[in-house]
């Protein structure tokens, strides 16, 4: 069971995690719901379980949770009062199971990034003298323009995968001198 809601969750899963409150304790009666907001809603209750929570979001429920990103917040309630105890944004990636249709999991930066490299190949291959990317036409003259974007985009893909990847994957550089 998770500690606490995290970063990325699967649509179709169970959703189970447990919340703690130094300030309002399921122990004193202290109700807890979990709102997602997003391209849908999902509210999830959570069970006492001695000074905290436990909750759970049936599978049943997320399995209709179209892929995106989702806003939530987890609130204590008691006698007509109500306190935020946690919020933050998670990622809902899409069930896998739930359609035959392709799936394209790569991020927009991704298929950009193959259109513009896709784009440059046809031009430098000089068998066509000019080639689409985007809602754009490019000639062999805009070919400097189109490796300034290939690299951005190369860029924003790296800081991309290093996010998703809690920063793991970074080039580190080191040099030695000599004695």
């Amino acid at each position: 069971m998770l500690d606490g809601i995290p970063d990325q969750l699967r649509a179709g899963d169970t959703w189970k995690w447990r919340t703690s409150s130094a300030d309002y304790s399921a122990a004193d009666g202290w109700v807890l719901t979990t709102a997602f907001r997003g391209t849908e809603s999902l509210d999830v209750e959570g069970v006492a379980d001695g000074g905290g929570w436990i909750s759970t979001g049936a599978a049943a429920d997320t399995a209709d949770l179209p892929a995106g990103r989702y806003s939530w917040i987890s609130r204590a309630s008691k006698d007509g009062e109500t306190y935020t105890v946690g919020s933050g944004v998670v990622e809902v990636l899409p069930d896998l199971t739930a359609s035959e249709e392709p799936y394209d999991g790569r991020t927009d930066a991704e298929k950009q990034l193959a259109a513009v490299e896709t784009c440059l190949t046809t031009l430098l291959s000089k068998q066509h003298s000019s080639s689409s990317f985007g809602d754009q036409s490019y000639t062999l003259q805009d070919i400097e323009k189109l490796k300034r974007i290939r690299d951005q985009l190369r860029s924003q893909v790296a800081a991309e995968k290093r996010a998703s990847n809690g920063g793991k994957g970074r080039r580190i550089l080191i040099e030695f001198g000599g004695l």
